[in-house]
């Protein structure tokens, strides 16, 4: 099993809840022409007219669906904020500057200097 990066796809919660991530990875094939189970780590990134639901209706939405990792990009502030489930809950995990932050998901691990998205 491998995991594919994704921008823009559908990622159908409820019926009534279809939501367009900026960037995901899934680690199971998608067959359908959206995504209909939880992603493994899914990206917003902040515009003002954005801001409030990523930070607030979508950071709801993805911790009840566990989606184990949500990342939250700023980039008018050059800032990022990575999120990580832990006991159905999301706990910010502490990036520290020019220092690679890894992660493991289900079919594969990778790790990012956040401060090189600048650049």
């Amino acid at each position: 099993m491998s995991c594919k990066v994704y921008q823009p796809i559908d990622y159908k919660v409820e019926e009534d809840t279809i939501l367009n991530p900026d960037l995901l990875i899934v680690c199971k094939p998608i067959i359908k022409h959206f995504l209909d189970f939880a992603p493994d780590l899914v990206v917003e990134i902040l515009s003002p007219a954005t801001a409030l639901k990523d930070r607030h209706t979508k950071f709801e939405i993805y911790q009840q669906q566990k989606i184990p990792y949500y990342i939250i990009v700023d980039v008018d502030k050059k800032y990022v904020e990575v999120f990580h489930l832990s006991e159905n809950k999301y706990d910010p995990v502490l990036i520290e500057q020019n220092e690679p932050l890894a992660f493991t998901l289900t079919g594969c691990s990778f790790r990012v200097i956040f401060e090189n998205i600048w650049s």
